[in-house]
């Protein structure tokens, strides 16, 4: 929670974003692509696991539904505050501003957060970076 709140002040004190925030935004989220949603799609693969599986008894299997519940809550909290600071980066950035290789702020908006045509905005994103000469 400490380190969800220094980043958010970091940043809201920020300079207004530019182009370059944009094409690092990009870079940066495509290195570390963990959204709630696939990490609570694992976690229910895991939990089925222990439900299924005949390999524990009962009292073990709870105490290990139970371990993995506190893990996949702490793994959902940080995913969290990742959305949280990458849309408060976005905000700062004027919208229609235009990356290297041409990267769209809207393109940038789909694929960070999932938002509306998220296959072509990542195409689109894909054609600048490589023209940039970055991936």
């Amino acid at each position: 929670m400490a380190k969800l709140a220094e980043c958010i002040v970091a940043a809201k004190n920020a300079t207004k974003g530019n182009a370059s925030t944009l094409t690092n935004l990009v870079l940066e989220f495509r290195g570390n692509k963990t959204k709630p949603t696939k990490i609570m799609n694992d976690g229910k693969k895991d939990l089925v696991k222990f439900v299924d599986s005949t390999a524990y008894e009962t009292d073990s299997a709870i105490d290990s539904i139970v371990e993995r519940g506190e893990r996949l809550k702490a793994e959902l909290s940080a995913a969290v505050d990742c959305e949280v600071v990458r849309a408060i980066t976005l905000r700062k950035i004027p919208k229609g501003t235009t990356g290297k290789g041409k990267l769209n702020y809207s393109d940038v908006v789909s694929e960070v957060l999932g938002v509306s045509s998220r296959s072509t905005a990542v195409e689109n994103n894909d054609r600048c970076l490589q023209a940039a000469g970055l991936i």
